[in-house]
């Protein structure tokens, strides 16, 4: 099964390898159109059902993978099955090195200028190889957005990497998508803020254990509010679950 229903929105059901595999296919063809990948957890898939432009943005998207242990709790309600967690921070990690090896071109978009720049320096300096086609902050007017669309398509991006948040980051693209000349996008969420370490990711065994939304919750009280949508979504799981009983 390549794919999982939940709560109207197909999840992949491919592994991190097969989907950098996928991914890596995109890259290396000659695309009409761009490639969207979207990494979902609960709060997103709460987005989508609450917004009917971003559910009918993922509905057209290449691919969505489970970004968060409780997409795979939510298909487990479900009697269904997705292999494994497949987050942005993830995605990005491997598909830089990927980039790097096959020289394609990245672009990124997102964070602040700040964060922007040392994210740049980073990569500079652990994939010292790889193509950077450019970079902008996502703090920019409505005015900005035609030049910025000049720098991605002239830097020949392969690869335009989206760290605007959600649903931001998927509204611009869906937007001003027949304008870009990219083979793939996807949305990182704050991956960029982790890596360069301005957001202090979970330790490893808090990870293992599946616990990193409630070590995000504890080192990030304002995310309160955010994160509510974790429990609105396992409400409707098993609403859903109970219905078709």
């Amino acid at each position: 099964m390549q794919s999982v229903n939940i709560l109207g929105v197909e999840f992949s059901n491919r592994t991190l390898n097969e989907t950098i595999e996928l991914i890596d296919k995109q890259l290396e063809s000659q695309r009409e159109a761009p490639f969207h990948v979207i990494t979902a957890n609960p709060e997103i898939v709460m987005q989508m059902n609450r917004d009917e432009e971003f559910k009918v943005i993922q509905s057209k998207a290449g691919l969505v993978t489970a970004d968060g242990v409780g997409i795979l709790f939510g298909a487990r309600i479900l009697g269904k099955r997705i292999k494994e967690r497949v987050t942005g921070i993830e995605l990005l990690t491997e598909l830089l090195k990927v980039s790097e090896k096959k020289a394609y071109s990245v672009f990124l978009l997102g964070a602040n200028e700040e964060t922007s720049i040392k994210f740049e320096a980073l990569l500079n300096r652990d994939y010292p190889a790889l193509r950077i086609a450019g970079r902008r902050n996502g703090y920019f007017d409505n005015n900005e957005v035609e030049r910025i669309i000049e720098e991605i398509n002239e830097g020949k991006t392969d690869l335009l990497v989206m760290a605007m948040g959600s649903p931001r980051s998927h509204k611009w693209f869906d937007k001003h998508r027949e304008k870009l000349d990219v083979k793939v996008v996807i949305g990182v969420g704050g991956s960029f803020d982790t890596l360069t370490g301005k957001v202090k990711r979970a330790p490893i065994l808090i990870r293992k254990l599946n616990l990193e939304w409630l070590y995000r919750r504890l080192k990030e009280p304002s995310r309160a509010e955010r994160q509510k949508d974790l429990f609105r979504f396992i409400k409707e799981v098993f609403k859903k679950r109970l219905s078709s009983i």
